[in-house]
């Protein structure tokens, strides 16, 4: 909800998020998806030092469904100090304190906002003759040889092709509703 340039969010509902453009030398960084603020606009709140670009703001829900773990939904919640280390179910990155995932509680299963935005099934521009559909790892990647300990795209597709087509891939997913964070993930993926 805005009001006159300050919104309430889920995220931080403890003070209201004034609506702020970041100049191209600030160093804040998103607290939901851990990106850069740099030149772009979002809210922050001073006394907490909490910031979020306006895209993560308008895009990430409070709880989801997801297709890594369909018998629960996930919500939005910031790793306790204290707590042990958590890692990301899909990338298998660390989630440090402080930061957002995406959480069952019942299952521990975690996810980085990021990492949600992944479909299930695409179909690359690079491999147009069959889905590309994202799968548990088993084995050995086919293109490099190394062992696979988190998800993938599977089709023979190598490493590169995915990157390609990742930005590709969200967009036409999210039926372009994704196309504000994927103006923040440029930077991320190069």
């Amino acid at each position: 909800m805005a009001t006159d340039g300050h919104i309430t969010h889920f995220a931080h509902p403890q003070h209201l998020l004034l609506k702020t453009r970041y100049d191209s030398t600030s160093r804040h960084v998103c607290n939901i998806c851990r990106a850069k603020l740099s030149g772009l606009v979002g809210y922050r709140c001073n006394a907490c030092d909490f910031d979020i670009h306006q895209a993560c703001a308008d895009y990430f829900k409070k709880t989801i469904s997801f297709f890594a773990h369909p018998w629960h939904t996930l919500t939005l919640s910031s790793i306790p100090d204290g707590s042990t280390t958590w890692s990301c179910d899909l990338c298998r990155e660390n989630c440090p304190r402080g930061n957002f995932v995406y959480r069952c509680i019942q299952c521990a299963f975690d996810v980085h906002p990021l990492c949600i935005l992944l479909p299930q099934t695409i179909r690359s521009p690079l491999h147009q003759q069959h889905d590309i559909h994202m799968v548990p790892s088993w084995g050995r990647c086919s293109a490099c040889r190394e062992d696979l300990d988190l998800w993938y795209y599977h089709s023979g597709i190598t490493k590169f092709l995915v990157k390609k087509s990742f930005m590709v891939a969200i967009n036409l997913a999210t039926g372009g509703l994704a196309s504000p964070v994927l103006d923040v993930l440029e930077a991320v993926l190069d």
